[in-house]
């Protein structure tokens, strides 16, 4: 799954729970757009602040050269697979 199709199916699970997250806005020809809304937006940041909060403590073992190496080989594995 793509990041994008697991936001999608956060937002459409908010949506379900009625927290109205997103709205649909039209766009050119008949592209919808989907927008957040200020709920949205705050179920967003939230989010960010669990997801930093959890990467912290993760890497709070590494040293700073470590997280270097370890950013550098990431990247290189990105690029095999893209």
């Amino acid at each position: 799954m793509t990041d994008v199709q697991a936001t999608g199916r956060l937002l459409k699970r908010a949506q379900y729970r009625n927290h109205r997250a997103m709205e649909r806005a039209p766009g050119k020809g008949r592209v919808v757009e989907h927008r957040l809304t200020a709920a949205g937006k705050k179920m967003l940041a939230a989010g960010n602040a669990v997801a930093l909060g959890v990467a912290t403590r993760a890497f709070a073992q590494l040293s700073r050269a470590e997280i270097a190496k370890l950013h550098e080989l990431l990247l290189r594995v990105g690029e095999v697979i893209e």
